[in-house]
């Protein structure tokens, strides 16, 4: 019966109408916690989160994925993780036709260690999203408005602050 508002299943499909997959490697915890409060921003949002380690991702973890996050720390001075670089690469097909973005820790540099990966895929033919969010281990830690900003730029996922 309607009452004049939108249907139970419009709602439904608005409030889970994205379906984003978050796939971080962290070696002491700080890209861990980055992905944290994205997916913690994206499920206040209303989108359905697959949060997971790159140790424990399936490559059928990308399956139907509108928004791939992807979170590593610099790696020997301004570098992706190889894990991560080598999981991207073995799925390259699975990526066309999601939209990609980035985050990540660094400890020193500049933190443009995402840049040629980037590139790299751009060249590819991927969607990806640049700039990536970053934060400068001991100088930075994530918070809500940081994660609403760049989930805003990503797709337009607002949400309430928390």
């Amino acid at each position: 019966m309607a009452r004049g508002g939108p249907s139970a299943g419009s709602q439904c499909r608005r409030r889970w109408g994205m379906k984003v997959t978050i796939l971080y490697f962290t070696s002491s915890g700080n890209t861990a916690r980055i992905a944290d409060v994205l997916a913690d921003h994206i499920r206040r949002s209303g989108h359905q989160v697959l949060l997971t380690a790159l140790d424990e991702a399936q490559p059928s973890d990308l399956s139907g994925a509108d928004l791939l996050l992807v979170g590593s720390p610099a790696w020997s001075g301004e570098r992706v993780v190889q894990p991560i670089e080598e999981f991207l690469t073995e799925n390259l097909d699975r990526l066309r036709g999601r939209r990609i973005a980035f985050f990540g820790s660094y400890d020193w540099g500049e933190g443009r260690y995402f840049e040629h990966l980037v590139a790299r895929l751009r060249v590819e033919g991927l969607d990806v999203h640049a700039p990536p969010l970053l934060f400068r281990v001991g100088d930075d830690e994530p918070q809500n408005d940081d994660a609403r900003e760049f989930m805003g730029e990503v797709l337009g996922v607002t949400g309430p602050a928390g």
